[in-house]
């Protein structure tokens, strides 16, 4: 990777380092509280009846307590180690299920909107899903709206950019932790992971980051990546040529955030070696939009099909392993130079029109080909056939992510509990 993480600390010199005169700031804490507030406390009656529950608990189960969500901002890094901060959702069991708890770290989907995309009130939808799936059924859950989004005085999302991802992640995790000490929520020191969507490149970049960098801080037993583009230039092209309608805007995230953080997809004429006009006049801005309401201007500010939102020559560059937009995509692919320690469930489904199941069987085939452990689900099956469209892959998401809490995550906690047991047994 182009920029190594600093996962604990970063030294911010304020002047030239070294010599005299100079000038060091303070080292900043990554995972730091700047503030958390309690948003409010879902009840069991309220999670079994939000929207998406009867997608839900068929796969994993009724919600067993009630859930208390706070909002956090934490100190992390930006895309050059620089200092920045992000906002997370931090959902935590209540009475009913059992502590301690495992810590799990989220890696959300794509959210095209500045403003807060969870936890902002505790009846957003996304809030709602995450309370129900994973802090109802007694996981402490850190949730990052990753940097430039939520709260986030970022200048920019740097969307599918694997190390921030997998840092924002590992400090929301860490900010998760710091509250829990402030509110005396016992942890039970076993971390997972997981993610849907962005939110599955996201946890396996994080798993990869912890492994080869923080392994005896955060003990992580377990991934759950779900539809993720594990593959990112094969991602690419596979929306560009399935003409898929969110093609466009995904596309001008990645390329624009590209270039904000590798400056290397712009010539001397600026957006235009990219994008076509009239698009390369606004596209350095356009997202993400500040807030919900203006989704909508989308269907005017970008064209239908991506290829009329690219230059043909940009197009053209994609198939040349020597350009610069092949460079960050090989930087920000998953699938090369490391093995997973912990086991990893990868779950889609083989009908989404969004994220090709070639991501999901690329990722089996190369983790189980260097002998880590896999798991490989397709929920194809399970998602309703009235469904059409991009609405199939977030019911595969949804579904995915009840799938794999259930059937992988559960069970790794609870042979954790049974070797706790028989460890305190063993004391007495």
């Amino acid at each position: 990777m182009r920029h190594r993480l600093a996962l604990t600390t970063v030294c911010l010199c304020l002047a030239a380092c070294g010599g005299s005169g100079s000038t060091v700031a303070p080292v900043v804490t990554r995972g730091s509280l700047e503030s958390y507030v309690k948003v409010g406390v879902l009840t069991t009656t309220q999670l079994a009846a939000a929207p998406d529950a009867p997608a839900i608990v068929p796969f994993g189960g009724a919600p067993q307590c009630s859930v208390a969500v706070y909002q956090v901002k934490y100190t992390t890094v930006g895309v050059h180690d620089e200092q920045a901060d992000a906002s997370a959702g931090v959902f935590i069991p209540q009475t009913g299920c059992a502590g301690p708890y495992p810590l799990l770290g989220f890696g959300q989907g794509t959210n095209l909107i500045k403003s807060p995309p969870i936890n902002s009130t505790i009846s957003d939808e996304q809030t709602l899903d995450l309370a129900l799936v994973y802090g109802s059924q007694g996981y402490v859950t850190a949730a990052t709206d990753y940097l430039g989004l939520g709260l986030s005085a970022y200048p920019f999302h740097p969307y599918l950019h694997a190390q921030t991802e997998a840092s924002a992640v590992v400090d929301s995790m860490r900010a998760a932790r710091n509250l829990a000490n402030v509110l005396g929520v016992g942890l039970s020191g076993q971390v997972m992971l997981a993610g849907a969507s962005q939110g599955g490149h996201t946890t396996v970049a994080t798993q990869r980051e912890i492994e080869a960098h923080e392994p005896t801080e955060f003990d992580v037993v377990g991934n759950a990546a779900i539809s993720g583009p594990y593959d990112i230039l094969n991602s690419v092209n596979f929306v560009i040529s399935t003409k898929n309608s969110a093609g466009p805007s995904l596309l001008a995230y990645l390329l624009t955030g590209f270039q904000k953080t590798y400056a290397n997809l712009y010539g001397s004429a600026g957006p235009t070696t990219v994008f076509q006009s009239p698009y390369d006049s606004t596209i350095d801005t356009l997202l993400p939009l500040p807030t919900a309401s203006q989704a909508g201007e989308l269907g005017t500010e970008l064209p239908v099909l991506a290829t009329s939102l690219l230059q043909p020559s940009f197009l053209t560059s994609l198939a040349d392993a020597t350009s610069p937009i092949d460079a960050d995509l090989a930087d920000n692919s998953l699938l090369s130079g490391w093995k997973p320690v912990a086991p990893i469930y990868l779950c889609g489904a083989k009908i989404d029109p969004l994220v090709t199941y070639t991501n999901t069987t690329k990722a089996q085939a190369y983790f189980s080909g260097l002998g880590a452990k896999t798991t490989i689900v397709d929920d194809s099956s399970y998602v309703p056939t009235s469904l059409t469209g991009n609405a199939i892959h977030v019911a595969d998401c949804i579904i995915c992510e009840a799938l794999g809490r259930a059937n992988f995550l559960d069970k790794l906690k609870a042979e954790s509990s049974s070797r706790r047991s028989g460890t305190l047994r063993a004391a007495r």
